[in-house]
């Protein structure tokens, strides 16, 4: 592990992630329990725009070979500099692939669409 700069000293006591999220209304896990239980939330506005964001910046980060390789070099790693290729799959498959995959059973828990051979991912 590494740590950069000086770890300041506050004449408050700072707020974690959550409250600072309630503060902004970027938050909601009252209303995501009702929907889908204890321990999920809802990320809303800006934290949102943050998320993608972030997203954005790794697929930039790790499909540029230039980049992959500078940090490569600055941190004398020894792996491969081949940029990553973002893959969205489809959301159906056929039986013989999922069944490949070990990933079929229990097939009651699958959700397969009638007259096909196609299951949903």
């Amino acid at each position: 592990m590494k740590e950069w700069g000086t770890k300041p000293e506050f004449d408050f006591k700072p707020k974690n992630h959550y409250e600072i999220a309630e503060i902004h209304d970027w938050i909601d896990k009252e209303r995501a329990a009702k929907v889908s239980g204890a321990r999920f939330a809802y990320l809303k506005g800006d934290l949102v725009r943050l998320q993608f964001a972030l997203i954005s910046w790794v697929m930039d980060t790790l499909s540029d070979e230039t980049v992959l390789k500078s940090i490569i070099n600055e941190h004398k790693l020894s792996i491969t500099s081949k940029p990553f290729t973002p893959v969205l799959p489809p959301h159906m498959i056929r039986t013989a692939p999922y069944e490949a995959m070990d990933r079929l059973e229990p097939s009651e828990d699958r959700y397969k669409i009638e007259g096909e051979d196609l299951w949903l991912q």
